[in-house]
């Protein structure tokens, strides 16, 4: 049997960091998406930092392999890397001491 599309690497649960981390990535999207793309729109957050690459960044945290901003750019394929790369290490920061 091929395993779910969505399940975390190596089969490990996340915690309590991990789903923080998670919420906090989510705001973090929505305040991309509102700077992007101000007033109203057809598109949703989700069209600038699509849930599977949000789900990636939380599963990277838990395996400690994105703690510098050269990790972001070569682990992430996404358009904001650059610009966005350091409030990511800014939200893993806590959440990477709890979980490592």
């Amino acid at each position: 049997m091929a395993p779910a599309k969505h399940a975390h690497p190596r089969g490990d649960e996340r915690g309590v960091a991990e789903e923080r981390l998670r919420e906090e990535l989510v705001v973090m999207r929505r305040d991309l998406f509102k700077e992007k793309i101000p007033g109203r729109s057809l598109l949703s957050p989700q069209a600038l930092m699509p849930t599977t690459l949000l789900e990636h960044i939380v599963d990277l945290v838990h395996y400690g392999q994105l703690s510098t901003l050269d990790d972001v750019q070569r682990e992430l394929t996404w358009a904001h890397a650059d610009t966005w790369g350091p409030r990511i290490l800014e939200l893993i920061g806590p959440v990477h001491d709890k979980v490592n």
